[in-house]
């Protein structure tokens, strides 16, 4: 009810006479203790506080239901804010220990290593870093080179190096689904005739905002179970199911702060230096001329990839130009045998960057260096990448435009090399690999059969088997893409600009989207790519090639 409150309201203390009534009326003035509405006929007496209070919504505010939902509003948020903050993986602490007085829990420790009673044991090192890229502990560091130092010692090692990428971590699914991809390592027949030893570093980074949620280490490798006696991953680490859903829209808006802390952050001296290191423990010149041979196999996902490639790119430059040049100074050379990125998630301008320098290599090895491997079905690279990164296209620096098969060729600004993937980018890749036909392997009875042949050096070159779902082999090729549409200048560009750092394309029936790199078609593509590279580093630089056939 609406109103003119009575500019006296002591005169309403008593009810007011009819003659003052009347004669306020006729005076065209309020009455005392009387409120005149507004367009209605309503009178009302407002004579006490209580009254105004009342008027004023005070007791309206005070009622018990009010007061029940304005408690639930605080305690739910209360509650979001615990669960967000709760659930968040944390920033400074190390999740795995090193420890040189009693064994710790295989979830616990920063190496875990089989203990199997016959066929080839296999080991894992953890390294963490915090979010500036520094060592969470240079003790993990110290004793993933103190392993290498004692594997070695007894026979060449398979040295596989791995990072993750976007919501992982040291204690994730990630770190079950890369022990389970050495174990297949270990157990293949290539790998066992060979005599080499499988040991694993797997590089932790606080790529997760919020601490993940994963499967027992039964869901994903009965066999690890068996070969570890334990989880090996510590359950306190982990989120619940149902936290994770509450936590799920934040989980993806992290996305950018997580991006900004591979690409500028994490990226630094540190987890370079243990990279470098690490294959350098193995491929010293004084190990090569002792006769050893041991394998050093680098594999980034995702921001991971990201965070290799900014690491170590640069670091790669003197190593590499010192190649060119003969020097056979100590340790100055490439120490990997091949790096590869799986749906890498780094925007493709420093694939540019570092492939324009390699293709300077080309003209000295058939082998390529760096193979980047994405999957048309890898939606997240392909959609939600340039999404995210859409502002970037009026940053004043990258503004300038690019060549990509010299000047007559097409003119792209940068910030498209930006916007996109590698693996998205048509101007970049130069391998895509699709179904061939020919003979494929028979006879198969194990799952490792297939993983095993991928890594025989008697394959076809540039072929590789996987399983489809319907149980039949189907062959691949890698190759250079062909381009109906492109004229004669446009392949002999191509040529020309050649790289020996591979950007490739792969069908969804091998990786169906960018989480599915440890699928049995993804690992089995992982063991031919990796076989192809050794094929390929016994053959004549392709520009020795060339001056061959212009001889004939």
């Amino acid at each position: 009810m609406r109103g003119r409150m009575i500019d006296n309201p002591r005169a309403a203390r008593g009810p007011p006479s009819p003659s003052l009534w009347r004669a306020s009326e006729a005076a065209g003035r309020p009455s005392p203790g009387r409120v005149v509405p507004d367009s209605r006929a309503t009178i009302a007496a407002v004579g006490t506080n209580s009254d105004r209070l009342r008027n004023f919504g005070f007791y309206s505010f005070l009622s018990p239901a009010r007061h029940l939902m304005a408690a639930l509003r605080v305690l739910s948020t209360l509650l979001l804010t615990m669960v967000m903050f709760g659930s968040c993986s944390p920033w400074n602490t190390k999740t795995r220990q090193v420890s040189r007085e009693q064994p710790l829990p295989a979830g616990d420790s920063a190496y875990i290593e089989s203990y199997r009673a016959s066929g080839n044991n296999y080991g894992c090192s953890f390294i963490e870093f915090d979010g500036n890229g520094s060592f969470l502990g240079e003790d993990q560091f110290e004793n993933a080179l103190e392993v290498l130092d004692a594997r070695k010692a007894r026979s060449d090692v398979l040295l596989v190096i791995y990072c993750h990428g976007w919501m992982n971590n040291a204690q994730s699914g990630d770190v079950l689904h890369f022990v389970s991809f050495l174990r297949r390592l270990a157990d293949s027949s290539s790998i066992r005739s060979q005599n080499l030893r499988v040991e694993g570093v797997y590089l932790g980074w606080r790529g997760a905002q919020y601490l993940p949620v994963i499967s027992r280490t039964n869901d994903i490798d009965p066999q690890l179970h068996a070969d570890f006696g334990a989880e090996l991953t510590d359950p306190k680490w982990n989120n619940s199911k149902v936290t994770d859903t509450i936590i799920s829209p934040a989980r993806y808006l992290s996305y950018w702060s997580i991006k900004d802390r591979a690409e500028f952050h994490v990226s630094r001296v540190p987890l370079a230096r243990a990279v470098f290191n690490l294959a350098f423990k193995l491929k010293s010149p004084t190990e090569e001329q002792n006769g050893r041979h041991h394998r050093v196999f680098v594999i980034g996902h995702s921001f991971g990839a990201l965070l290799l490639e900014q690491a170590i790119g640069q670091a790669s430059v003197g190593l590499v130009n010192s190649e060119w040049n003969q020097e056979k100074t100590l340790d100055a050379r490439w120490p990997f045998d091949l790096i590869v990125f799986l749906n890498s998630a780094a925007p493709s301008l420093y694939a540019k960057q570092l492939g324009d320098f390699l293709q300077l290599d080309h003209k000295t090895s058939a082998r390529p260096r760096i193979v980047s491997i994405t999957s048309t079905g890898d939606w997240a690279t392909g959609i939600f990448h340039p999404l995210g990164n859409w502002a970037k296209r009026f940053a004043p620096d990258l503004q300038r435009r690019y060549h990509p098969f010299g000047n007559s060729g097409p003119a792209v600004p940068a910030w498209q090399y930006y916007d996109l993937t590698p693996g998205h980018n048509q101007y970049l890749i130069n391998r895509v690999v699709e179904r061939t036909t020919g003979p494929v392997p028979t006879g198969m009875t194990t799952e490792d059969t297939l993983f095993s042949r991928n890594l025989r050096a008697d394959n076809p070159r540039n072929t590789f088997y996987t399983e489809l779902p319907d149980g039949t082999v189907q062959a691949w090729s890698i190759r250079e893409p062909s381009d109906p549409q492109a004229n004669s200048e446009t392949h002999e560009a191509r040529k020309q600009y050649a790289s020996n750092y591979w950007i490739a394309t792969v069908p969804p029936e091998i990786i169906k989207d960018h989480l599915d790199i440890w699928s049995d078609p993804a690992i089995e593509m992982l063991a031919g790519i990796y076989r192809i590279a050794e094929q390929l580093s016994t053959m004549p630089p392709p520009e020795r090639q060339v001056h061959a056939m212009q001889a004939d």
